[in-house]
């Protein structure tokens, strides 16, 4: 049953993203669906192996998508997405272990 809630809330947060954003595609340009397929295809390859999310991030025309997978999808995916996009059009980022810093606060060395 949790696993059909899980499914339910990815489906529900791509929907959001995709349908009810307003600006995932410029209406002066509607033929560039970019973004557009590029959730379409992340939805299909995270239902595929059951686990991550991905969501619009950053303004729509020009932003991106944030995906987060387990580390041994990784790969894979930036392989299926570059088959389609081109070579560079994904990007894996770090994130660290602390929250919010203040730069201020930092001794110089």
């Amino acid at each position: 049953m949790w696993e059909l809630k899980y499914y339910i809330l990815r489906s529900a947060i791509y929907i959001i993203s995709f349908k009810w954003l307003q600006n995932i595609y410029s209406t002066n340009n509607p033929q560039e669906q970019g973004l557009s397929l590029a959730l379409a295809l992340t939805e299909k390859y995270i239902s595929e192996i059951r686990t991550g999310a991905c969501r619009v991030h950053g303004g729509g025309f020009a932003g991106t998508i944030l995906v987060f997978l387990p580390g041994n999808a990784v790969v894979d995916y930036i392989s299926f997405l570059e088959s389609v996009f081109g070579q560079g059009s994904a990007q894996v980022l770090n994130i660290r272990p602390y929250g919010a810093l203040s730069l201020n606060r930092l001794e110089k060395n």
